[in-house]
């Protein structure tokens, strides 16, 4: 360093006590910083974790799809289920007979389950359901299960499937599209602040300069202020935000049990460490990149 200055334990010693002091002395400047951060990360985490319970939610239903296989009246059925394994893209396989179909049928539209005696001959055919392994291969399995030997049909819900799928990519997309636009605004917000912080200490880096200090040892202490700026503004985002989130959860368990969000201690446990250090990665980068730009103009 210049000036005969170099770094030594008890220089770091020193930079870092000269760190808290400064957080100390400028407690204004430090809660504005923290705010910041604290407020840009917990926005950023809810809508992380909306969009993962949405892609979530649409990837169930497009995953609760099946394939209705109609088999001919003279197919074999062990052998067409046989012929329909061999396809990799199939996850599982279900043989419906004609009765239990027109069973099925009746129970879901008509309230006397005894109506079903009043019909003479069953109209419907044998079929197997089949499910797919991934909810993106539905449409060309659909396809070739039609072209096997003894299918009458392999259909399914067309329309709604694929504007579920749709919806799953929309989802995704538009999520991550979302999260990067948050992320470069509270990159911004959280630099503003610090610079507004390094703005008003000038005097200070200045008569750091004039007595022989480096620009680095000038850096040091700003990046440990702004390393502890965003660990406590993580610390507080992910603190709401998870409490938040448990209360979510716990209403939609007690007043709406058909929607299954994300849970579980592993995931909060990451997320919360996640915000922590997003909170620590923004002060310290903000920090130093606000004290470059300024170290250079002076």
């Amino acid at each position: 360093m210049r000036g005969g200055l170099t770094i030594t334990p008890n220089t770091l010693g020193f930079l870092l006590t000269q760190a808290w002091s400064a957080i100390r002395r400028n407690g204004l400047l430090t809660l504005a910083s923290v705010s910041n951060i604290a407020v840009s990360l917990a926005i950023l985490g809810g809508m992380f974790l909306s969009a993962l319970n949405l892609e979530r939610m649409a990837r169930m239903e497009a995953e609760k799809a099946v394939i209705t296989v109609e088999l001919k009246e003279d197919a074999k059925d062990s052998e067409v289920e046989v012929a329909v394994w061999q396809d990799p893209r199939v996850g599982d396989v279900t043989y419906v007979t004609k009765e239990e179909n027109l069973r099925a049928i009746f129970e879901r539209y008509v309230p006397n389950p005894e109506a079903v005696a009043l019909i003479g001959e069953n109209p419907l055919p044998d079929a197997l359901r089949v499910k797919p392994a991934a909810p993106e291969d539905i449409k060309p399995l659909a396809a070739s299960l039609e072209k096997l030997k003894g299918v009458e049909e392999a259909r399914y819900g067309q329309q709604v499937v694929e504007k579920i799928m749709v919806l799953a990519r929309a989802v995704q997309v538009s999520g991550a599209v979302l999260l990067v636009l948050m992320a470069f605004g509270m990159m911004l917000i959280v630099n503003a602040t610090i610079r507004l912080t390094v703005y008003a200490r000038r005097r200070e880096i200045r008569i750091m300069q004039l007595v022989g200090a480096t620009n680095g040892f000038i850096r040091l202490p700003f990046i440990c202020e702004g390393l502890f700026h965003g660990l406590l503004g993580g610390l507080f985002s992910a603190a709401t935000v998870l409490l938040v989130y448990l209360e979510v959860v716990r209403y939609v368990d007690a007043h709406l049990a058909f929607i299954d969000l994300l849970y579980g201690t592993k995931l909060l446990v990451l997320f919360g460490l996640g915000m922590v250090l997003a909170g620590a990665l923004v002060g310290a980068t903000g920090s130093a990149f606000s004290l470059r730009r300024y170290l250079r103009l002076t």
